[in-house]
């Protein structure tokens, strides 16, 4: 079964039970850990992280700036731009910013959920 199929007969099984008590929450709760989610998770903040100093995001096709990623320096996080000839990160606001050490793309939205 894929995640997809996985994610949404735990909703449908959360919707149904959602009633019946903490007993059985916590049996939804165990049923989503043997699924894998933890661990999708820790590995997905713990392993998609880029660092700058390997590479950047890649330039848009006839662009200068790369596509918005979300961006830290370890203290905080946001979504950016790198501009490639000043050599710079971009907010939404195209206020400038430095000190960031890594990135990660945001992921595309899957839209085959029925």
């Amino acid at each position: 079964m894929d995640y997809n199929k996985k994610h949404e007969a735990l909703r449908k099984a959360q919707r149904k039970i959602s009633d019946i008590g903490p007993f059985f929450r916590t049996e939804m709760a165990q049923y989503a850990i043997e699924l894998g989610f933890d661990k999708g998770v820790d590995w997905a903040l713990s392993n998609q992280w880029i660092s700058v100093q390997e590479k950047f995001p890649e330039k848009l096709e006839g662009e200068i700036i790369s596509d918005y990623v979300f961006v830290t320096n370890g203290n905080w996080y946001d979504i950016m731009r790198y501009d490639f000839n000043e050599k710079i990160w971009l907010d939404y606001t195209n206020g400038r910013h430095w000190g960031v050490t890594h990135w990660m793309p945001i992921p595309k939205l899957n839209t085959d959920i029925n």
